[in-house]
């Protein structure tokens, strides 16, 4: 019997990769090498050996060589032997959208965005090889799902070209994957872009890149983009490409984070609603990212919204990263449709990444920006420091170590003076309209103290059936649209304020206090109850962040807008309970001022889920509200103390 051993330069069939746990996740590595498909690490062997010996006979023993790739270029170099080359390895780099603004939507059904886009280091490498059939493209890949026939975009490209120019080449093409799909980054546009240049230079260069710009639009918006040096002002479909210099420093570093789960476009752009878009010129915002660099602000999507609806735990997650970092990041934001969230002035993922199970299956990597030379194709990342995975681990990781204890304890000095300042200012718009309406009304002279206390304490029980019943009648939901089943509910359960307020209005003893005193003490005390349990603690949490944001005036002044409408709904019921001789042309009126308070709740949250209104025009429909209603109430209390004729 003759034996054979075989000898292999890489394994077939290496074995699995264990779950990824937080305890056995992969070392992160730059640009590309990540987790999001275990065939990313498996590659095709170039060579085998094959030893062939006859173990009976004493025959020499002979040694076989296959080389696959070897075969491929040679045949390649037979194909065309007047062609410039026979073989081609680019690099296909991916895109974020520092910003993305939706203008407008057009009658074809596509919509106008204005975008700035930037090239990054992650990218794919496909490698192009003259192939001898005249009819067809072969296409193979390191990983499953990608179309491999003329649904691919690199196979579209070719035979876009071969249509524009008459070329008559086809082509052996491996596509090594890298980006993961359904990110947001432009990867198979990416490509196309690629192959069209690859196209272009096995043919002698017949198209100029204006031209292979152009054409490219036919068969995607984004693909003319990489045709540009590696920044540029995209608008229209984002096929109308203006070129700028790069607005930001390329060494500047990034973290991408991608979930398992892929946002569809298409499902992205049909929940998409332009009155819930942002208003700001997207020139203003370029203007403001060349003068003063990135930032939070100024990385506005239109599409997170929409994306968010579709994929809830996409928000979640870019709300994590943002808490989590601690200010490390100058912007974290989602890039295209989704799913990717780019956090901007640091690498290091964040260590919930690597904690949490829900968490165990992202794709990861660190990028930079990326440019390219005219007339010449991006060239992959290598001269980088962080480009090299065979530096030492454990020494990056104390360098790091050293650099986040140095900016902690910078950190630590300001937040303990930011956090008392922010905290101090935020609590005195919140709880100084309190001290003020105590002091300055009679309340303070008839020491109605006791009444409010005792409305306070009221409020809280009421506060906990309330809880009870949300818990057992609500079905918890992550989405963030307007259910009109779940709001009557919550609407049916806010009545329960309305009996707390009767307990406290009616039930409880008041010792010298008029009606009038009463219900002002009681309406105090309940919306001062109201905004110790639901602002103080977001307060002092938010006052806490490196960033103070413009939400927690907003909250101040919302908790101002609760407190006038607390004070007249007591108003209303001390009309509707205590007071026996009024009108009775009032007592409709009355009933339907006091309904519409106690449903405010809900119809804001109908504002804010059913209209897409935000929190800065909700206020300010809170405010003017509550005015008005106070208005009212006073009018109604007043005639109602006027001895009928």
């Amino acid at each position: 019997m003759a034996s054979t051993q075989f000898l292999c330069s890489s394994h077939l069939f290496p074995s699995s990769r264990s779950s990824f746990r937080s305890s056995h996740l992969p070392r992160f590595k730059p640009y590309g090498s990540s987790n999001f498909h275990s065939k990313l690490h498996c590659q095709r062997p170039h060579l085998v050996r094959a030893m062939v010996s006859d173990s009976n006979t004493s025959r020499k023993q002979v040694e076989i060589e296959y080389d696959p790739e070897g075969r491929i270029n040679k045949l390649a170099d037979e194909v065309d032997k007047d062609a410039p080359f026979s073989r081609l390895t680019l690099f296909s780099p991916c895109k974020i959208n520092i910003f993305l603004r939706i203008t407008n939507k057009r009658e074809d059904g596509y919509h106008d965005l204005a975008s700035l886009f930037h090239v990054i280091s992650l990218g794919d490498i496909i490698k192009f090889s003259l192939s001898p059939s005249k009819t067809t493209d072969r296409l193979s890949t390191n990983v499953s799902g990608v179309p491999l026939d003329d649904r691919n975009l690199i196979i579209k490209a070719l035979n876009l070209y071969r249509k524009k120019t008459g070329s008559d080449k086809f082509f052996w093409i491996h596509l090594d994957k890298r980006v993961p799909t359904g990110a947001g980054l432009g990867g198979g546009s990416s490509n196309a872009a690629t192959a069209l240049w690859a196209a272009n230079q096995f043919s002698g260069c017949l198209a100029t890149e204006e031209e292979l710009q152009e054409w490219s639009s036919e068969i995607g918006s984004d693909i003319p983009f990489f045709f540009s040096q590696g920044a540029a002002y995209c608008s229209g479909r984002g096929e109308i490409v203006q070129n700028i210099a790069p607005p930001l420093s390329l060494d500047i570093p990034m973290v991408l984070i991608k979930p398992q789960e892929a946002c569809s476009t298409a499902e992205v752009y049909k929940r998409l609603r332009l009155d819930q878009t942002s208003n700001v010129d997207p020139l203003t915002l370029l203007e403001n990212i060349k003068r003063n660099g990135i930032s939070q602000d100024v990385c506005i999507n239109d599409l997170e919204i929409p994306a968010f609806e579709v994929l809830p735990s996409l928000k979640r997650l870019k709300q994590r990263i943002i808490a989590a970092s601690r200010g490390e990041h100058d912007a974290v934001f989602m890039s295209g449709s989704g799913s990717t969230i780019v956090g901007v002035g640091s690498a290091d993922p964040p260590q919930f990444v690597y904690d949490d199970d829900e968490y165990k299956d992202v794709f990861l990597s660190e990028a930079y920006f990326l440019t390219r030379e005219a007339n010449e194709w991006y060239q992959e990342p290598s001269s980088s420091p962080a480009a090299s995975p065979c530096v030492s681990e454990t020494k990056k990781k104390k360098k790091k170590k050293k650099k986040k204890k140095k900016k902690k304890k910078k950190r630590r000095r300001r937040r303990r003076r930011m956090t008392l300042f922010h905290f101090f200012n935020c609590a005195i718009l919140t709880f100084g309209p309190h001290a003020v309406y105590y002091s300055a009304t009679p309340l303070s002279e008839y020491d109605t103290l006791g009444t409010s206390i005792k409305a306070a304490v009221v409020y809280l029980a009421t506060a906990l059936v309330k809880l009870i019943c949300l818990a057992t009648f609500l079905k918890v939901s992550e989405s963030d649209s307007f259910d009109p089943y779940q709001e009557l509910l919550k609407a049916l359960i806010g009545f329960i304020d309305v009996a707390g307020l009767y307990f406290a209005l009616a039930q409880l003893t008041h010792r010298n206090i008029s009606q009038n005193h009463k219900f002002q003490a009681v309406g105090l005390g309940w919306a001062f109850a109201d905004s110790v349990l639901h602002r103080l603690a977001p307060l002092w949490v938010g006052a806490r962040g490196l960033e103070f944001t413009w939400d927690y005036i907003l909250q101040g002044l919302e908790a101002n807008a609760n407190l006038v409408l607390s004070i007249s709904l007591a108003a209303l019921g001390s009309l509707m309970w205590l007071r026996k001789n009024k009108p009775k042309t009032l007592i409709p009126i009355i009933y339907v001022c006091a309904g519409i308070v106690a449903t405010m709740p809900s119809i804001t949250s109908y504002l804010r889920r059913g209209l897409g209104w935000h929190f800065p025009k909700i206020v300010g429909f809170e405010l003017f509200t509550s005015l008005v209603m106070a208005f009212i109430s006073w009018q109604l209390f007043s005639a109602c103390q006027r001895p009928s004729l």
